[in-house]
């Protein structure tokens, strides 16, 4: 094993959370490892259907991929509801003030531009490739990792603080003895990516609660719409 680097942050996975973590850090002067186990700098999480809710773009303002978003054709997303009472329209008047849409966007197009960013900012480097193995820790707190690489040579790294932004069956969180929470709703879901689907509700999104079952379409980038519908889970033959 060979000795690593002194970091203030290491954050395990390249995606949203992880590159967005990063580069922010990074802006405020902070030394970062961002580790990734995947080495393809424009891998992409595949499932996923990327609907950035408008809560987030203050966020994505303030990272500066916005103009970026635009450029590539990320749809500027609204959504309306339909319930058993009938359709829920967002109607805001001119005074209002706040953020009026989010962005859907298929991370095909969003993980490598959000990889690429976090990158270039000072203080940021990428490991790509590597996953972690280990967690180094005193009697108080985790004071960093052992990181592997795809050739199985280990890497001690020690850092201030460490974020597991590695998503659903997090690495991280195996090894820090964290338990994964489940809450099962009694659904299933399916979805798919369709082009050139023409929409009544143009490139607003829509959602069916139709309890238990939810459908929902959302308009993306490149004129890709995604269909989605979540089902209860039904006994076989019922």
């Amino acid at each position: 094993m060979t000795a690593g680097a002194e970091y203030d942050v290491a954050i395990v996975g390249a995606s949203i959370a992880g590159c967005a973590a990063a580069a922010l850090y990074g802006r405020r002067g902070a030394r970062v490892a961002l580790i990734e186990r995947n080495a393809d700098p424009l891998a992409y999480k595949s499932v996923c259907t990327t609907f950035i809710q408008a809560s987030a773009t203050p966020v994505l303002e303030r990272l500066g991929v916005v103009p970026k978003l635009d450029a590539a054709g990320a749809v500027h997303n609204e959504v309306e509801i339909w319930t058993r009472w009938g359709w829920i329209r967002p109607q805001l008047d001119d005074g209002y003030s706040g953020v009026r849409y989010g962005y859907s966007v298929r991370r095909e197009t969003l993980d490598p531009m959000l990889r690429a960013l976090a990158v270039v900012t000072p203080g940021v480097e990428l490991l790509a490739g590597a996953s972690p193995s280990a967690l180094s820790s005193d009697d108080r707190r985790v004071t960093g990792m052992v990181v592997r690489d795809r050739a199985g040579n280990e890497r001690k790294l020690r850092a201030r603080l460490v974020v597991g932004a590695d998503g659903r069956g997090s690495r991280v969180a195996r090894l820090a003895g964290v338990a994964a929470r489940s809450r099962p709703n009694g659904r299933v879901a399916y979805f798919a990516q369709y082009r050139n689907v023409g929409l009544s509700a143009g490139t607003r999104s829509q959602m069916w609660v139709l309890e238990p079952d939810v459908n929902y379409v959302f308009p993306h980038d490149d004129d890709v719409t995604i269909l989605a519908a979540m089902t209860r889970v039904r006994q076989f033959g019922a």
